[in-house]
């Protein structure tokens, strides 16, 4: 058996009281332009000349969406280096792209519309702090649906959302009044007073004729004070930018703006201004100390079988420093520990800080988890951030209590979310068929193996049923938490289906699919094949029209429960 050992990475960043800096520049932009709400020139020259770092954008629609187009469009627009997150199966996409890694992305439920959602990203920005960045797009139909999303967003926010991180909102919030109910409602989390940022005539409105506030950058109470003034060019503005290309001659776009052209903001159907807010936030001194290794990798191995064995990293400091104490945050601080040395001590030039990682027991599920601890003395003090720390897949062949996982499906709009008590063994697979008993989806497609779980979706969900295959449905899975779990960030592992048609993956750590005709001769729910990747997490295998007047009732999505057998023993760490 092959073990896989994917690197923990330990990103440590540090910074101390007389920190340096680093500017960021936060954008949100809703300016696509032309008949199909998708960027074209005008658009791509305005992201161009005010140069994000971070862009929270909506209508996230380029050419015909292919990875390609996308992965094209953001390498030419803002850089070979940016990431992004785009939500996918959505008619107008949120989505989030950012100069610094993405460590983590998805997409929380709007609840008052079936086009779009919300976007996050978890962005591991300079210095010891991620920022999450959230692009939504909120309904134009009236103040009450604006608030029910505003309520729906702080509840995820709240559930998901580590206290200490920076977060900022961003996007077309299409609000009447800065006092509108959501704005209200969003102050409870984010800084919605004014000052807020304008144009160089001192204008806040965003709307194609300037006479609403429909877009803002919002950051929460922990970022907002860090706000600097937005300076491109010769152009300064004190309380962020509202840019509108129409307002300046096309000769101090070439020298501030470039390659802006005058009527890019007036473009056809462009309804809105983009946005812009600079930040200062603490990057890090580096004269003061240094930290080695930045990456530890663990073996694979499930906490069952004990802890992690201790880690060191070593610190070079510039002075002597006495460590007082080490106070431990983030998501899960209770799982690490300080081992040496003991305290109070003081360090010399070069030192070794020992800690522990103890996670509990989660059957072999991928889990991720961060944490960080300051170290207190004298003369100053600095911080270490340990994120994006991940116990490995492999685990116990315990099965998994996929309960409350949600698999939706695009297109038809439709999601189902799975009952108490539905466990999947180790390597096991889930079947969920339309509106079908077990015996009569056996005699239509053949006897299921004993050890498949299958589940009527109509039972489920009620309705037409679950999964409902008409055409150009695609398929996702999230967890009970709302966190992707297949894919885990990217557009939806499924390509759009066609009537008559199923495909099936050849690997469970694959994103093509093959497709086969004739579903009634070739499918085969309940036994898959393809290589097992180990992933450890509930991963789609095949999806199926049913041909034949009257079949619907059998069409169907399959699950793969892809953990891998246990390890035979606890593998020891490794400092590289």
């Amino acid at each position: 058996m092959r073990l896989t050992s994917p690197l923990l990475l330990l990103i440590l960043a540090l910074g101390t009281a007389s920190a340096q800096t680093t500017r960021i520049r936060l954008l949100a932009a809703n300016t696509t332009s032309g008949n199909q709400q998708s960027y074209e020139a005008p658009g791509i020259r305005i992201f161009q000349g005010l140069d994000p770092d971070i862009v929270m954008i909506n209508e996230f629609n380029v050419g015909g969406n292919t990875p390609a187009e996308i992965n094209a469009f953001v390498a030419n627009t803002f850089g070979a280096g940016f990431q992004h997150f785009r939500e996918a199966g959505a008619q107008i996409p949120n989505g989030v792209i950012s100069r610094w890694p993405i460590l983590q992305a998805g997409e929380w439920d709007d609840p008052e519309v079936s086009n779009r959602d919300f976007a996050y990203a978890r962005i591991d920005i300079p210095g010891p702090t991620d920022l999450w960045a959230i692009s939504v797009h909120f309904l134009t139909s009236g103040s009450s649906a604006r608030n029910a999303e505003a309520q729906s967003l702080l509840g995820f926010i709240n559930a998901n959302i580590p206290p200490g991180d920076f977060v900022t909102l961003g996007g077309d919030f299409n609000t009447g009044s800065r006092t509108e109910a959501a704005v209200t409602t969003l102050s409870g989390y984010f800084v919605t007073a004014a000052p807020y940022p304008a144009d160089q005539n001192g204008n806040t409105n965003t709307n194609a004729n300037r006479n609403d506030p429909y877009d803002w950058v919002l950051a929460d109470a922990q970022l907002d004070p860090l706000e600097t003034p937005v300076i491109i060019g010769s152009f300064t503005f004190s309380n962020g930018l509202v840019f509108d290309s129409r307002l300046f001659a096309q000769g101090e776009l070439n020298a501030s703006f470039s390659p802006v052209l005058a009527g890019d903001s007036g473009a056809s159907n462009m309804q809105h201004m983009a946005v812009v807010r600079d930040f200062l936030v603490p990057s890090g001194q580096e004269n003061d100390f240094s930290v080695a290794p930045t990456e530890i990798a663990f073996g694979t191995v499930d906490a069952a079988a004990g802890p992690f064995t201790d880690s060191s990293v070593q610190i070079t400091v510039a002075s002597p420093f006495t460590l007082s104490s080490v106070d431990f945050a983030g998501s899960h601080p209770g799982e690490f520990s300080l081992v040496a040395p003991a305290l109070p001590a003081l360090l010399s030039s070069s030192a070794a800080l020992t800690f522990r990682w103890t996670p509990p027991a989660n059957n072999g599920v991928p889990r991720s988890v961060s944490a960080s601890f300051t170290a207190q003395g004298t003369p100053s003090n600095f911080t270490v951030t340990l994120t994006g720390a991940t116990q490995l897949p492999g685990g116990t062949g315990e099965p998994l209590d996929a309960s409350g996982h949600r698999i939706e499906q695009s297109g038809s709009a439709l999601s189902l979310t799975l009952p108490p008590g539905t466990s999947i063994a180790a390597g096991g697979l889930l079947v969920i068929g339309r509106n079908a008993t077990r015996a009569q989806f056996e005699a239509f497609w053949g006897p299921l193996p004993a050890d498949v779980v299958y589940l009527n979706g109509t039972a489920i969900t009620g309705g037409n049923g679950f999964p409902l295959i008409n055409g150009d449905e695609q398929f996702r899975i999230l967890n009970a938490s709302l966190s992707a779990v297949d894919p885990l960030t990217g557009s939806l592992p499924v390509p759009a289906m066609a009537s008559d048609r199923g495909y099936r993956r050849d690997a469970t750590g694959a994103t093509a699919f093959t497709e086969y005709t004739a579903p009634n001769t070739n499918a085969d729910p309940g036994e898959f094949t393809g290589t097992r990747d180990q992933t450890g997490r509930l991963i789609l295998t095949e999806m199926s029209d049913a041909t034949g007047t009257g079949n619907f009732n059998f069409e169907f999505v399959e699950m793969l429960y892809d953990a891998a057998e246990p390890p035979p023993a606890m593998q020891g760490l490794s400092l590289r």
